[in-house]
């Protein structure tokens, strides 16, 4: 398909199904996010995602709480 895939995993808290629909929306924090880093303002995700499907990419989300995170990126090899 000429894609490209890049996974980014961690072992950490996990993000709540409830929380998962959310995560790439700008400004949105969990409440766990706000426990660990008050100073966040809800923007890393999102921009990822806007810079991503600007080049006709996707990313995607999957995670167990307690187990950890999973964010999965796919880019065209050419444009």
């Amino acid at each position: 398909d000429n894609l490209v895939e890049v996974t980014v995993e961690d072992t950490g808290l996990g993000i709540a199904p409830m929380d998962q629909k959310h995560v790439f929306e700008k400004y949105y924090r969990t409440i766990e996010a706000k426990k660990i880093n008050p100073d966040g303002i809800g923007l890393g995700l999102f921009l990822v995602k806007t810079i991503i499907e600007r080049y006709d990419g996707r990313i995607w989300l999957e995670s167990t709480l307690n187990k950890g995170s999973a964010f999965h990126i796919t880019l065209p090899l050419a444009r």
